[in-house]
């Protein structure tokens, strides 16, 4: 009867069946061009309480008018094996997180005034920290103080405001790696050194960006937190340790937006370096509540506003507990 009857009748046959918890089904394209039945077997699998997860392959037109098909449905649809895989484990997941308490819809954030300002002042598509900040300062996200500086006066006025010692950095239109372009300045603790690191950073950004003055951190160990927009998820927040540790370790998490307060904390738990947050050798526990709010707050600005595509907040420093966000970029476009 063909290739589509075996489908249809492989699915009905295991869709009842009390014993199948997940239909995980493989396709081919070419054998299969109607999409049709996708809708009538997601509708049959939920009925049922049964996950549907599809592998697919075929040519990557026809694959990505499938995928798409497929997702329109609320159907995960993958190319390749190992995602299908990775898919099957969250699935695996689910059943106990689903407990956790979830927000409500008219829970999720709306954009204050404020943030739709500074939205409408920076339409490039990777902004820098500077602006970033000033959006997640709007979201609840602690941020270190700073000030952008036009001067070597106005910068030696403004650390004897802020307090030393001082970061100078540079910031480049669309650049969001200054330290390997050599655009920052550590540990500047007099006005001399200060006119000096200006001078030179006005040399290299040769007027093509702006002069930003940081007070320098203490840290014990730093940490990464952001949202990624996935074309089939949406924004999902992420959360692991930070620095160059987040490309040295690949120690991070993920969880889809928006997040409650218990879901943040469960994030939280989730890396391998959690040992480091509970107070590793004498230092003080990581506050928690600090930082499951900055999940949840990055969590409510990637729904409120949904043409971010990416916020990476890197690192966020910790020192006696209390995470402070010390760099950080925005990135607009949907992910789609």
């Amino acid at each position: 009867k063909g290739a589509l009857a075996a489908y249809v009748g492989a699915f009905n046959a295991l869709v009842k069946d009390p014993k199948v918890d997940v239909l995980f089904m493989h396709f081919f394209i070419g054998l299969y061009p109607n999409y049709d039945r996708l809708k009538i077997f997601k509708e049959a699998a939920d009925r049922e309480g049964k996950v549907l997860i599809l592998w697919v392959i075929g040519r990557r037109d026809a694959l990505r008018a499938f995928k798409r098909e497929a997702q329109e449905c609320g159907i995960p649809a993958h190319g390749e094996l190992f995602r299908a895989v990775e898919c099957l484990a969250a699935a695996s997941r689910y059943r106990p997180r689903k407990k956790t308490p979830s927000l409500t819809a008219a829970s999720r954030a709306t954009l204050p005034p404020k943030a739709t300002a500074i939205l409408a002042a920076c339409p490039g598509l990777v902004w820098d920290e500077y602006d970033s900040k000033n959006l997640l300062k709007i979201f609840g996200v602690p941020t270190v103080k700073e000030k952008i500086v036009l001067s070597a006066t106005g910068a030696v006025a403004a650390a004897r405001e802020i307090g030393f010692p001082i970061v100078l950095k540079g910031l480049a239109e669309g650049q969001a790696h200054k330290t390997e372009s050599g655009l920052v300045r550590l540990g500047l603790s007099s006005a001399s050194e200060i006119r000096g690191a200006f001078a030179d950073l006005t040399r290299k950004l040769k007027g093509k960006g702006r002069i930003l003055l940081q007070k320098q951190m203490p840290a014990e160990y730093e940490l990464i937190a952001g949202v990624l927009r996935d074309s089939q998820f949406g924004p999902c927040v992420m959360f692991g340790l930070g620095g160059i540790f987040a490309e040295l370790q690949k120690d991070v998490v993920f969880a889809p937006a928006p997040l409650s307060t218990s879901t943040a904390r469960e994030l939280i738990g989730r890396i391998s370096g959690r040992k480091l947050l509970a107070g590793f050798r004498g230092r003080k526990p990581l506050d928690l509540k600090i930082m499951a709010d900055i999940l949840v707050n990055l969590g409510n600005l990637a729904c409120a506003c949904p043409d971010i595509g990416q916020i990476d907040v890197n690192p966020l420093v910790v020192y006696r507990g209390k995470p402070v966000a010390v760099d950080a970029t925005v990135v607009r476009g949907n992910g789609s």
